[in-house]
């Protein structure tokens, strides 16, 4: 079978351990492989958003190493080249949602370009006034990629196509034209705890995708094992255990409240979350509300004569030191009947949900914990575990204020909750030739993952051509270039 592989994640020690772990799988399935990797040529990543030369120079040597240790023949593995961009007609857009239509050689690259700068800057109110040179870079990287493999697919025809992540702008187009030419794909991911997951022709951030998984975990799993399993994941999940995924509690105080909590009222906390991630990804919009501010001043405002209705908004940990749109939308909120909880607050969020009668998420895993741990829960948007019934999910702000308002909601079945459980302490293969232990005690093939090898000098040097376009570019994203952040670029 003739396998394209595209690997630009050197500068991760488990994305890039897990890409050699499915390069490795496939060479062992005598797959006739293609890689190709950035070479430093492409004007940044997701990982070196400033096309930092010291970062890329590590980047190529460790997916040397990586590549190395593989076995592959040279000839198997290719480099992106620069390629001619004079067709590439850049406007100027006013608004993301131009900015995300945008496509190059009928190919949409917009969305990989918009979901790069959201993440970079976690800002999804884009423009060009206010982003011209980065959107600018992002477009010219990504059209270059666009040119780049749509050469090689007419001309080698692979049989199917292996890419991490697929939702940032250096590998968007790719997945793009994989649809195009009606190739099977696979992303590859993080899986739970150590394992990773090849999501086939569907980006990992597909609630669907993530939903037919869950099911036929669940369906497979032995019963006399999967009620127990589940429930150990949100019972370890609660501790601020890191076992399943990152923890964002286990800084906060046990048992701690808001000094204002009145329990004589209706109580309902809201967990709310950051936008960026998923902001253009198709699957995950709607038409209940523009932002989730805009959802909860909404809430506010009609509740407002109902005294004994109060909301606690804890906000998420993942939006502390962010300063955009959606945390400055929310410092501006003032109202008597809402108390807001800053992202890095001690208080915790466990405590929050067990005082408040109803909880309130927006896609937050909150959402079916608060259900497993017996309280009325609502999903007001989307979320992974939309589908799983253990949730209430009103269509309109009258079905969610009339859920809000209902003193006598009852929680839904605990064991509801149990197939996402399930899901996220199980999905996925375990690796058998990497081992993640950090950033530098990373192991593949019982190598030790070195953040620079003899060769990085040498990219160093190869790389000093780009110092100017690496120059402008930090200034656009961290501010001047100096000694002090000259290794900055993430």
């Amino acid at each position: 079978m003739k396998t394209l592989f595209y690997t630009q994640t050197g500068l991760t020690s488990k994305q890039i351990g897990l890409c050699g772990e499915v390069l490795e799988q496939l060479i062992k399935s005598d797959h006739d492989i293609r890689v190709v990797r950035c070479g430093g040529v492409l004007q940044n990543c997701y990982f070196n958003r400033s096309h930092n030369i010291f970062a890329c120079a590590s980047c190529q040597s460790r997916e040397n190493k990586i590549l190395e240790l593989t076995q592959l023949d040279h000839n198997q593995i290719f480099t992106i080249k620069n390629e001619d961009l004079d067709e590439l007609n850049i406007p100027h857009f006013s608004n993301l949602s131009e900015l995300q239509s945008f496509s190059f050689k009928n190919i949409n690259i917009g969305r990989g370009v918009a979901s790069s700068i959201i993440s970079h800057t976690r800002d999804f109110e884009i423009n060009s006034s206010k982003y011209h040179l980065i959107i600018e870079n992002e477009l010219r990287k990504a059209a270059n990629v666009t040119l780049y493999f749509a050469n090689l697919i007419q001309s080698w025809q692979p049989d199917v196509i292996y890419l991490f992540n697929g939702r940032f702008a250096e590998v968007y187009p790719l997945l793009e034209l994989a649809k195009n030419f009606s190739i099977p794909y696979y992303c590859i991911e993080a899986g739970a705890g150590e394992n990773y997951h090849l999501f086939k022709n569907s980006l990992p951030h597909s609630i669907k995708g993530r939903t037919n998984i869950m099911n036929e975990i669940w369906e497979k799993h032995n019963p006399m094992q999967r009620d127990q399993a589940a429930k150990a994941y949100y019972i370890t999940k609660r501790t601020g255990s890191e076992q399943y995924e990152k923890s964002y509690t286990n800084k906060q105080i046990k048992n701690l409240l808001p000094g204002d909590f009145n329990s004589s009222k209706i109580n309902v906390a809201i967990f709310n979350s950051s936008e960026d991630e998923v902001k253009t990804i198709d699957e995950w919009q709607h038409n209940l509300y523009a932002t989730q501010n805009d959802a909860i001043k909404r809430l506010c405002e009609q509740l407002k004569e109902h005294e004994n209705i109060h909301f606690y908004l804890r906000v998420h940990p993942n939006l502390t030191n962010v300063d955009n749109s959606q945390l400055k939308g929310i410092n501006s909120m003032d109202y008597s009947n809402l108390s807001i909880i800053a992202p890095d607050s001690r208080i915790s969020s466990y405590a929050l949900m067990e005082a408040c009668d109803k909880i309130l998420t927006f896609g937050s895993t909150m959402g079916i914990e608060a259900t497993f741990w017996g309280k009325p829960s609502i999903l007001y948007g989307k979320s992974y575990y939309m589908y799983t019934q253990a949730t209430y999910l009103p269509n309109d702000l009258d079905e969610l204020l009339s859920l809000i308002k209902n003193s006598s909601l009852q929680p839904k079945l605990k064991q509801t909750t149990y197939p996402y459980g399930l899901f996220l302490t199980s999905y996925g293969k375990p690796a058998q030739h990497f081992k993640h232990n950090g950033k530098t005690d990373s192991v593949f093939k019982n190598h030790t993952i070195k953040s620079f090898y003899w060769t990085s000098p040498l990219y160093i040097l190869k790389f000093l051509k780009y110092f100017s376009h690496w120059k402008n570019l930090h200034k656009e994203y961290f501010g001047s270039l100096t000694w002090k952040n000259i290794l900055r670029y993430k």
